[in-house]
C-alpha cells in the first residue's frame, strides 16, 4: 500500500498451492497481462516435499503431480481424484514423511509421543538428531525431489521468457527456523534453501532468501510474534518484515524490452 505509482503489483498467490500447481497457474496466467518480473515464493517448510505427493501435507484434496522420466518433465494425469485425503494420511507430518528410516537419537514414550500430531499440538519436542546424520539423510532422501524441482523451475523460467517476463525466486522460511533452529524441520529448511539457491545460480535466476531475516526477527521485536502459533502462517508483524526485505528489490533493473513495468 505504501508503494508509489511506479509499481503495479499482482498477487496471484493461492493458499496451499505447491510448486507444481504454481507452474500450471503460471502457464495459464501468462496469457493475461502480467508484470515484467514474476516473483515465485517457495515455502521452505514443505514445497520440496509436496511435489512428490498426490496429497500435500497440509491439504485435504489431491493436486496435480508431475513426474520426471529420463530428464523429461511429464504432465500430470487428469482429471484429479475428488475424494478427500485418506484418513491414514491425514495425521502424517513432515517428520514421518521426510525422516522415515533415520533413527531417532533415543527412544522412550516422550520421544515417540513428540513425533505424533498430538505431541506436536502439545508442544513436545523430540530430541535433536546429529547434524551430520541429518545432512547425509537429506542428500539421499531428496535427490529425486531436487531434480524434479529444478525441472519445474526451469520450465517456469522458459515459459516466462517466452512471454518476455523474468522469473525470480523468493525463499520463505517457516516457524521452525525461529522456534527450534536445531530441530529437524529447521535443518531441512536450511538444506532446502542452500540447494535451491545453488539451483537458481545454475539456471541464472535471481534468488532472494528471506529465511535469515525472519529467523533473526529483523528488528521486529520478539521473534515468536512473526508466526501464528496455531497454523504457522505469518502474522501482520511477519508480513511487515517480509515486505521491508522485499521492497529494495523492486528497484532492480526491469526485464526485457517490450515488457510491462512491474
Amino acid at each position: 500500500d505504501r508503494l508509489d505509482a511506479r509499481w503495479r503489483l499482482h498477487n496471484r498467490a493461492v493458499p496451499g498451492y505447491s510448486t507444481d500447481q504454481q507452474l500450471l497457474q503460471l502457464e495459464a496466467d501468462l496469457r493475461r497481462d502480467l508484470p515484467a518480473r514474476l516473483w515465485l515464493v517457495i515455502y521452505l517448510g514443505n514445497d520440496l516435499i509436496d511435489i512428490e505427493r498426490d496429497y500435500p501435507l497440509q491439504a485435504d484434496y489431491a493436486k496435480p503431480r508431475f513426474k520426471l522420466e529420463n530428464g523429461r518433465l511429464l504432465a500430470p494425469s487428469t482429471p484429479l481424484r475428488q475424494e478427500r485425503r485418506p484418513a491414514a494420511l491425514r495425521s502424517l507430518g513432515l517428520g514421518e514423511v521426510l525422516f522415515e528410516g533415520l533413527p531417532a537419537p533415543r527412544s522412550g514414550w516422550r520421544s515417540r509421543l513428540a513425533a505424533t500430531a498430538l505431541g506436536r499440538l502439545a508442544g513436545l519436542r523430540p530430541p535433536a538428531r546429529p547434524a551430520d546424520a541429518v545432512e547425509r539423510h537429506l542428500e539421499t532422501r531428496l535427490a529425486g525431489n531436487l531434480e524434479l524441482f529444478e525441472a519445474l523451475i526451469a520450465r517456469m523460467a522458459r515459459r516466462a521468457g517466452e512471454h518476455e517476463r523474468t522469473l525470480e525466486l523468493v525463499l520463505l522460511g517457516g516457524p521452525a527456523l525461529v522456534r527450534r533452529p536445531d530441530g529437524d524441520s529447521a535443518r531441512f529448511q536450511r538444506f532446502s534453501a542452500a540447494r535451491i539457491a545453488a539451483m537458481a545460480k545454475r539456471l541464472d535466476l535471481p534468488c532472494i532468501d528471506l529465511s535469515t531475516a525472519l529467523a533473526a526477527g529483523d528488528g521486529a521485536g520478539a521473534i515468536d510474534d512473526l508466526y501464528f502459533a496455531v497454523d504457522g502462517h505469518l502474522t501482520p508483524i511477519g508480513h511487515t518484515v517480509v515486505a521491508k526485505r522485499l521492497e529494495p528489490f523492486l528497484d532492480r533493473p526491469a526485464a526485457p524490452a517490450g515488457a510491462h513495468a512491474p
